[in-house]
C-alpha cells in the first residue's frame, strides 16, 4: 500500500534541528498552464507548499533566481502552509521559516528547487463515488477512505459539511497518499446531527469537487457492521419480486423489465450486498473478484465479507483450489492492514 503523510493537530514547540529536517519537498502550484512564449513567458497564479511545523504561528518565504541568489524576488509572510506566487519562467529556489509565537524569524531552511505543476480540481475514481452510511449512537470516529486524482499532500483539503446548515463535521485526521491517488478521512462524529452530509475536496485556486448526499449519518443498523451471521439473516429476509433476477432482491434493482434489470448501487451498502452475493455465489470469477472488491475499498471494513472470507478459506481443502485460497488471503492482508491504520 501508498505510504502515507500524515497531518495531525500539534501544539508543541518544534526545535531547530527537526525544523530544518522538515523543510523539504517544496513544490509550486500553478492554476493555469504556463502562458506567452520567449523570455517574458512566466506562470499564472502559481502557489508554492510545504509542510506544517509544529508549534509555528505562521511562515516567512523568500524565492530567488538560481541564476542570482542575492536577489529576492519575492518575500512573505503567511499563516497557511502555501502561498501565491507570480513568476517568470526560469529556474528559482526558495527557503522558508516558521514564526514563533512573537512573529519572529526562528531558523531559516537551506534553499530548495523550486518545481511548477498545474494546480487540478480532485477527481474520484468510480468505485468511491458512491454514499456511505454510518451510525454514530455508538462511535465517536468515523473512518473512510477515497481514491481518485490530484489529492496534494499538505495542500487539499477536505470538508464533510450539511448543505442546509453550513455545519461542518470535524476532521480528526486526513491521510494523502505520496502518489496523489488514495485520501483516508478521520471524522469526529460525536453528536453530529442525523442527515446528508456533503464532501468537499479542496485544491488551490478553489479547484472545488463537491459530491452531494456523500455521507449519510444516522441511527439505524449498518448492515456492514453486522457479523455474518445477522446479515446473512438480514439477505434472506429481502424482499424479492424481480422475475427477470430472481437471485436479486428489490433493493438492489432499479428497473425490472421482462428480458433485463438496471442495477441500483448507489450507495456503499447496496454495494456491498451486490459483491457479497457474488461471493456466496457458485461462479468461480464472481467470487474472485468480491474478494478483490472488499480488499481495494476499506476503511470502513465489510465485517460480513471479511468473516465470510475466513469461513471459505477455512472450509478449503489443503492443496484444492489453490488459487483462491491465495487470492482470499491477500485480501483478508489487505483487511487486515486497513484496520491497523
Amino acid at each position: 500500500m501508498a505510504a502515507y503523510r500524515k497531518r495531525k493537530s500539534a501544539s508543541i514547540l518544534f526545535a531547530a534541528g527537526s525544523m530544518l529536517a522538515l523543510m523539504i519537498g517544496l513544490i509550486a502550484f500553478s492554476a493555469s498552464a504556463q502562458t506567452g512564449a520567449g523570455p517574458q513567458a512566466g506562470y499564472k497564479d502559481g502557489y508554492v507548499a510545504w509542510k506544517p511545523i509544529a508549534g509555528a504561528r505562521g511562515y516567512r518565504v523568500q524565492v530567488r533566481p538560481a541564476d542570482d541568489p542575492e536577489r529576492i524576488v519575492q518575500d512573505e509572510t503567511v499563516q497557511e502552509t502555501y502561498m501565491k506566487v507570480d513568476l517568470q519562467v526560469g529556474r528559482y529556489e526558495i527557503r522558508t521559516t516558521p514564526l514563533n509565537d512573537f512573529g519572529r524569524v526562528t531558523v531559516w531552511s537551506t534553499w530548495h528547487p523550486l518545481r511548477i505543476v498545474i494546480s487540478r480540481r480532485p477527481e474520484l475514481d468510480p468505485e468511491s463515488d458512491r454514499t456511505l452510511a454510518v451510525n454514530n449512537r455508538n462511535k465517536a470516529s468515523y473512518r473512510f477512505s477515497v481514491t481518485g486524482n490530484n489529492f496534494f499532500p499538505d495542500v487539499t483539503k477536505v470538508a464533510v459539511r450539511d448543505r442546509r446548515t453550513k455545519k461542518t463535521i470535524p476532521v480528526r485526521e486526513l491521510d494523502i497518499s505520496e502518489d496523489g491517488r488514495r485520501l483516508l478521512v478521520e471524522l469526529d462524529i460525536a453528536g453530529t446531527p442525523e442527515g446528508s452530509y456533503d464532501l468537499e475536496l479542496i485544491n488551490p485556486f478553489n479547484k472545488t469537487l463537491v459530491r452531494e448526499n456523500y455521507l449519510d449519518v444516522s441511527n439505524r443498523r449498518e448492515p456492514g457492521s453486522m457479523n455474518l451471521a445477522d446479515y446473512q439473516a438480514y439477505v434472506k429476509e429481502l424482499k424479492r419480486g424481480c422475475r427477470s433476477a430472481t437471485e436479486l432482491p428489490d433493493i438492489l434493482i432499479k428497473q425490472c423489465e421482462e428480458y433485463f434489470i438496471v442495477l441500483n448501487l448507489s450507495d456503499r451498502d447496496r454495494t456491498n450486498l451486490y459483491y457479497y452475493l457474488r461471493m456466496s455465489g457458485e461462479n468461480y470469477y464472481d467470487r474472485m473478484s468480491a474478494y478483490d472488491y472488499y480488499a481495494s475499498v476499506c476503511p470502513p471494513v465489510f465485517r460480513p465479507g471479511q468473516q465470510y472470507m475466513q469461513q471459505r478459506l477455512a472450509s478449503l481443502d489443503e492443496g484444492v483450489d489453490a488459487l483462491e485460497k491465495a487470492r482470499i488471503r491477500r485480501s483478508l492482508a489487505a483487511l487486515a492492514a486497513c484496520e491497523a491504520q
